[in-house]
């Protein structure tokens, strides 16, 4: 659970700030939209909470501490898994045509 929210964070963080990132995620981020990096900054705010609750527990660790954090960590997912969803439909719907527009841009 806390490897995917903190994979989750990277990939946010990586299309909101794309220093030193793969190509891949450039080709992303032409597919999305000013309304999109809006809700991708409030992910980022969500799961950075998240994480820092994780580290908190890694250092002080109890089991009902650990209890805790799953039932708000999953609640907090609740809220904005669709909307994340919504974010990689659009990012898949207009794929094809970022690609099908910068073959017909070049020329060589």
């Amino acid at each position: 659970m806390a490897e995917k929210f903190s994979n989750y964070l990277r990939f946010v963080e990586l299309v909101l700030n794309p220093v030193n990132s793969p190509m891949f995620i450039f080709s992303l981020i032409k597919t999305i939209g000013e309304s999109e990096k809006k809700k991708l900054s409030e992910f980022y705010k969500e799961l950075t909470k998240i994480e820092l609750n994780l580290i908190e527990l890694d250092v002080d660790f109890s089991e009902k501490k650990e209890a805790e954090f799953i039932n708000n960590s999953y609640k907090t997912w609740m809220n904005i898994k669709k909307d994340f969803i919504d974010v990689i439909e659009k990012i898949k719907s207009n794929w094809d045509n970022k690609q099908e527009n910068n073959n017909k841009a070049y020329f060589g």
